[in-house]
Parts: structure tokens; sequence; C-alpha cells
């Protein structure tokens, strides 16, 4: 299938697409990310009790048995 072909059932004008610099241009001419800081501390302290809550979970639903 060619694009033509693709454009033409999809709806797509490639005239549309080709307006403006891409986000690339964009950002290199004017950076507009944010570089952000993560805290590690916090997030190893969190997936930690996340891990924890799991395994009691586990060895809670594996020590439950109804049929005893």
């Amino acid at each position: 299938m060619s694009d033509a072909e693709i454009a033409e059932i999809c709806g797509l004008d490639s005239a549309t697409l080709a307006k403006g610099p891409t986000l690339q241009q964009l950002n290199e001419e004017d950076p507009s990310y944010i570089k952000r800081e993560y805290d590690h501390k916090q997030q190893v302290v969190v997936g930690g009790v996340i891990m924890l809550c799991v395994a009691l979970a586990m060895v809670l639903m594996n020590n439950y048995n109804p049929k005893r």
C-alpha cells in the first residue's frame, strides 16, 4: 500500500502535517522541557513498603486453608 492510498483511506492531508517546525526544532531553539530531580531515597522507601505488603499478603494467603 502506498502512502497516497493510506492518506486517502485515513483522510489525512500531507500538507497539513508538514506545517510548522517539528518538536525537535522547537526544543533546539528554546528548550521548554524541565529537568526533573528525582528523590531516589523516597522511591526506595515506597518500593520497599510495597514489596513488604505484597510479601505479607502472599504469606497470609498461603496460610489460609478453609478445609482445615
